[in-house]
């Protein structure tokens, strides 16, 4: 038998089929190649590129998108490739990148599905198979124009005359145009061959008119001015930017962010968001760049304060745009400027002015769909059966196998999303969240759209799943020992959720083995990667009144050890703590005496330290980073890692020592201490944060209402962390920001210096109460979050008003009295002070006691004193208002978790933002600013005709 010679048009080592010449015609007859292996594919590239710009096709069906999936959803036997090239002798007339799925059962191959290429994200190492269907919104084959009928049906005899290659074909996202759905279905009819389409998924466009202004005044009224009005708030403010992604540097900081806001928010809304896959991340990471170089990318973000709060994706090929994937935070401060909806206005903007014919809106029945546009189309999933010798036999254990794998997926999800709920919101709540959550997935999967005469169901964006945590096998050897050490583990933070309860905060991987003793009346707070043993003694935590435990992360605790804070303990991070240890911050700990005054003096114990077994560490004890401390030794002191000293350095300041020094040390202890927090609840997904976001948002706002001439001199008092410092640097004014606490005089500094803002800010540390600036030096005076917290607000407002010229503004930040929180809280309300103190045996009940504070209450005033206040010190009022509803407590314990107080603040804010009575005056924060009189002159205007100009251009920007 001679070898067959492989044809001179035939330059791929692979089968070929050749289709019969037809009598009657001319043409040479077809001829179908299979690529099975990448490097066939990669050789494919130039002439693949050819035929895409010839075809009618999508991004979806170019050589760059298809390679890349392969690349990296594609490894292990489980699928293979089967791309079938058509050609008419070295002319290639359509690709069909089809793959084929085995489903595989004790190594044995029991199904073997044929598949588009690009479609369902095969399951892998990393994570489940998920349900989305893919990351491609449309599949298809690629042929040549006027060559449809003649390719499709060649492919079909091809299938046809192959059924030993696959059991059945399952084609997904298929659109309606597409010839598969035409030519290739009747020839399988033809030939007798079980075919079925269904509808799977609706995918909004629109047809890009000739403006914006066209498009918008088509659109409702509301929506509409929606859209204008996003789409104004980001043009001409200096604040508030878009920026076009459009160098490699730019799109690695910009898809770092989209990533966080995309997964912030279906994290908050109870998904795990489509980034948990880390396979995905790093496919549509290469694919930006890619498509960047190409010149198909479209990529913008917005901006304001500095801070990227919306970032928007897309693809821009042939006559259309892609509208992929977003991100933004629809809880800060500005969410109202609707990010999200103003880059896709911005979108439609480009597409209107490089001339596209379609902007794509891509799979998913949302609803601000379909208030844009009601053109849809409908994607297709073709189910094809083949009948043949080897589907007769395994087609029954095959369909038992893929149903049973089915609901293991859906198990393991759900074990997955479950957990999710219970490290975000906690044991107790996490079960209504839960409960909540799934009852709107299930709602919204019955939700019906009415569109063109027909319904279609709303598709859900489908969360993938993360991967499975490292702690379940690490170190494991067999699946037994998998199995055990996951037990072990799911175990261990189990208890920890029940025994940790009543602590303040419990980071994430908590591990507590026994049953701790836990009886706070203070404050606890724990770390990351926590363990405690309690298996042979019980370890014991116990705060006083004003008690505060604080341990880092990565701390190790064996079993017997006590803990005991009357005032603070402080333990850092990574520190190994022996068994039988006893930590102290007074002499006498027993429970009886915690109802009377005791002297106590906190204990610091630094990063990195060994403690060995039956260690005492003594009140004033300070143990520096480092350090080792010997088994059964006692600590007191200072102890250093090269030694021990006898005495614990105190401030030496006179002001200090007297009352209000010692107010104002534990002011500044506190602060010094929780520095990190108040660094990060700026961005943190709490409700505090949001509040604290809302007022640091309303600030900046009424800063640029001024309209100040760059250069003018601002006054901060309290510049905390830096981050208010950067914003009024941004808008080019010379800001001195002081600070009592040095921590965050350094962390202020260090941002201010990491911007490049240090010529025009200076950052030092100074007391309020006595400023060393002379009278009229600054234009603006800007005190944010302060107030509660001097132990002389009346001598601090003096000196700020002071050092104002005159005609110069303050904005002043008050905690509100009359807080609605407050109100209904009978522990913290205003209206039952006059009889408190009767009940405070009541109120001090165990497990009612705890206090947030850990520092003596902070100072709070009602909007009236402040407004009576400032008159008395020569200023005119220009406006004022009050933000921030939450957190709700009853009896000192939250109400609501941070979910539902966000809803239910955002409702409360809207009400006191129209001035409904009540609301309008109860907010947690009373903003107000002040304008300080101005010297007359002859003819010259006082300050309340400015004061009445500015109030004007605050309603009229309103």
């Amino acid at each position: 038998m001679t070898k067959r010679e492989t044809p001179s048009v035939e330059f791929l080592d692979i089968n070929t089929f050749q289709q019969p010449e037809s009598p009657g015609l001319s043409l040479p007859p077809l001829t179908i190649q299979t690529v099975r292996t990448v490097k066939d594919l990669t050789a494919l590239e130039n002439e693949w590129n050819a035929l895409v710009d010839r075809a009618d096709v999508t991004v979806y069906q170019t050589f760059d998108w298809q390679r890349l999936w392969w690349k990296h959803f594609c490894s292990g036997p489980f699928i293979t490739m089967f791309v079938l090239v058509v050609r008419r002798n070295r002319d290639l007339l359509g690709i069909a990148p089809f793959c084929i799925r085995s489903e595989l059962f004790l190594g044995f191959r029991l199904r073997r599905r044929l598949e588009l290429m690009g479609g369902e994200v095969p399951e892998g190492p990393q994570a489940p198979r998920t349900a989305m269907g893919g990351p491609s919104d449309y599949l298809d084959i690629i042929v040549a124009p006027g060559n449809e009928h003649e390719v499709a049906t060649s492919l079909a005899e091809f299938l046809r005359e192959h059924p030993n290659s696959f059991d059945d074909i399952v084609f997904n996202n298929v659109p309606e145009k597409s010839v598969l759905l035409g030519p290739f279905l009747k020839a399988l009819d033809a030939a007798d061959m079980k075919s079925s389409v269904r509808i799977s998924d609706v995918c909004p466009r629109v047809e890009v008119p000739s403006s914006m202004k066209e498009f918008i005044t088509g659109l409702e009224a509301h929506v509409g001015r929606r859209m204008r009005r996003s789409m104004n708030n980001f043009k001409g403010q200096p604040s508030k930017a878009i920026h076009h992604i459009t160098t490699q540097e730019e799109f690695d900081s910009a898809y770092r962010d989209l990533i966080a806001l995309h997964q912030m928010r279906w994290n908050r809304l109870g998904y795990l968001g489509l980034f948990a896959d880390d396979r995905f991340r790093a496919f549509q990471a290469e694919v930006g760049r890619l498509f960047l170089k190409r010149g198909w990318l479209w990529f913008k973000t917005t901006s304001m304060a500095g801070v990227r709060i919306g970032a928007r994706m897309g693809f821009m090929f042939k006559d259309r745009m892609y509208d992929y994937i977003s991100g933004f935070d629809d809880r800060f401060p500005w969410a109202k400027t609707r990010p999200g909806l103003a880059l896709l206005g911005f979108m439609l903007d480009d597409a209107v002015r490089s001339g596209f014919r379609i902007l794509d809106l891509l799979r998913g029945g949302e609803g601000y769909k379909f208030e844009l546009t009601s053109n849809v189309c409908y994607n297709r999933t073709i189910s094809i059966k083949f009948s043949n010798h080897r589907s007769h036999r395994l087609a029954r254990m095959a369909q038992v196998v893929a149903r049973s794998r089915e609901v293991f997926r859906r198990i393991q999800k759900e074990a997955i999303i479950i957990r999710f709920h219970l490290a975000e919101h906690g044991m107790m709540p996490a079960l209504p969240t839960y409960l909540m959550f799934l009852k709107s997935r299930v709602f919204r999967k019955q939700t019906i759209v009415q569109e063109s005469d027909s319904k279609v169901s709303r598709t859900v964006i489908s969360a993938r799943l993360r991967p499975i945590p490292t702690w379940l096998t690490e170190n494991a050897r067999s699946v037994g020992h998998k199995i055990l050490r996951g037990s072990e583990g799911f175990a261990s933070r189990l208890f920890a959720l029940v025994y940790l309860w009543n602590c303040n905060v419990v980071g994430e991987n908590a591990r507590v083995i026994g049953r701790p003793i836990i009886r706070n009346r203070g404050r606890i707070k724990i770390g990351d990667d926590v363990f405690m043993n309690s298996s042979v003694l019980r370890t014991t935590l116990m705060t006083g009144w004003n008690g505060h435990i604080e341990i880092g992360n990565g701390v190790r605790i064996g079993f017997g050890t006590s803990i005991a804070a009357q005032e603070l303990i402080k333990i850092g991070n990574r520190v190994r703590i022996g068994h039988s240890v006893t930590i102290l911050d007074t002499d006498d700990q027993e429970p009886k005496k915690w109802y009377s005054a005791m002297k106590a003096e906190e204990v610091l114990i630094e990063d990195d330290v060994l403690i060995g077994n039956r260690v005492t560490i003594l009140k004033g004890s300070r143990i520096t980073k480092g350090s080792v401390i010997q088994e059964g030794s006692i600590v007191s002191g200072s102890t250093h890692a090269s030694g021990m000293s006898t005495h614990r350095r105190g401030f030496s300041s006179s002001g200090e020592r007297s009352a209000t020094g010692r107010r104002q040390r534990l002011v500044n202890n506190y602060f010094d201490l929780n520095a990190p927090y108040w660094r990060d609840i700026y961005g943190s997904d709490s409700l505090d944060g949001l509040i604290y976001r809302l007022r640091l948002g309303e600030v900046l706002a009424s800063v640029e209402m001024l309209n100040l001439p760059p250069g003018s001199k601002v006054l901060e008092v309290g510049c905390g962390a830096g981050l208010l410092t950067l914003g009024l640097a941004r808008k080019q004014l010379i800001v001195t920001a002081i600070d009592s606490s040095e921590t965050m005089v350094e962390l202020a500094m260090a941002r201010v210096a990491e911007t490049g803002f240090l010529e025009s800010s200076t950052v030092r540390r100074e007391d309020v109460h006595a400023l060393n600036e002379p009278d009229g030096t600054f234009d603006l005076a800007v005190v944010v979050g302060v107030i509660p917290w001097l132990h002389s607000p009346e001598r601090a407002l003096r000196e700020i008003v002071r050092v104002t010229k005159p005609g110069g503004f303050l904005l002043v930040t008050f905690d509100n009295r009359w807080r609605l929180n407050h109100l209904i809280d009978p522990r913290l309300s205003p209206v039952f002070s006059p009889v408190r103190s009767w009940f405070k045996w009541l109120l001090r009940y165990p497990g009612y006691s705890k206090s947030p504070q850990e520092i003596p209450p902070a100072a709070m005033h009602s909007p009236r004193w402040a407004d009576r206040f400032l008159k008395s010190l020569g200023t005119a009022k220009v406006w004022s208002k009050t933000v921030g509803f939450g957190p709700f407590t009853l009896w000192g314990k939250k109400v609501f978790s941070d979910h539902v107080g966000v809803g239910l603040h955002t409702v409360l804010q809207s009400f006191a933002d129209i001035g409904l009575p009540v609301f309008r005056s109860t907010g947690s924060h009373y903003l107000i600013q002040v304008q300080k009189a101005q010297e007359r002159h002859p003819g010259g205007s006082g300050s309340s005709d400015v004061a009445d100009k500015t109030r004007d251009n605050q309603k009229r920007i309103k």
